[in-house]
C-alpha cells in the first residue's frame, strides 16, 4: 500500500564505526539542513542525502571543527548531529582523508592509521 511508503528503515552498518575509542570521546550537536540535492557535506545514496560518519565539519579545509560521528539522513527534514571534537578516529574508516589545513585545526582529535600511528600532516610545517 501507499502507506508502506511513508516510513523508510534506514539500517546503518555499527561495523562503520568511526571511533578508535568508543567510550572516549566529547561531541557537540550542530543542525544539518534538510537536503535536496548532494553538495558540500552531503551525498547521494540511492533515492537519500545523507551526511556520512568521518566527514569533516563543517568543511575539510582551516574552517574544521571536529568529525561527524555516524550517518544523518537530511531527506526528509533537519537533523541534530554529533560532532566530534576530541577523541580517536579511525583514519581508513572516513569518506574522505582530513586535508592539512583541516589536521592543523583538529588538534583534539588524533585519526589512527591501520596501524593504530597516528596520521600526521604530510607538511611538517603544518603542525607549527
Amino acid at each position: 500500500s501507499a502507506a508502506s511508503d511513508v516510513y523508510k528503515r534506514q539500517a546503518y552498518d555499527s561495523a562503520k564505526h568511526i571511533l578508535a575509542m568508543p567510550d572516549h570521546y566529547v561531541s557537540i550537536a550542530r543542525k544539518a539542513t534538510k537536503a535536496t540535492k548532494a553538495g558540500g557535506m552531503v551525498v547521494k545514496e540511492d533515492d537519500r542525502f545523507i551526511i556520512k560518519a568521518g566527514t569533516i565539519y563543517p568543511s575539510n579545509d582551516n574552517k574544521a571543527i571536529g568529525v561527524v560521528l555516524q550517518d544523518y539522513d537530511v531527506t526528509e527534514s533537519d537533523v541534530s548531529m554529533a560532532i566530534v571534537l576530541h577523541g580517536f578516529i579511525r583514519a581508513d574508516r572516513l569518506p574522505n582523508p582530513p586535508l592539512d589545513a583541516a589536521l592543523k585545526n583538529l588538534r583534539m582529535i588524533y585519526f589512527l592509521k591501520d596501524d593504530m600511528t597516528i596520521l600526521q600532516p604530510t607538511d611538517a610545517s603544518v603542525g607549527g
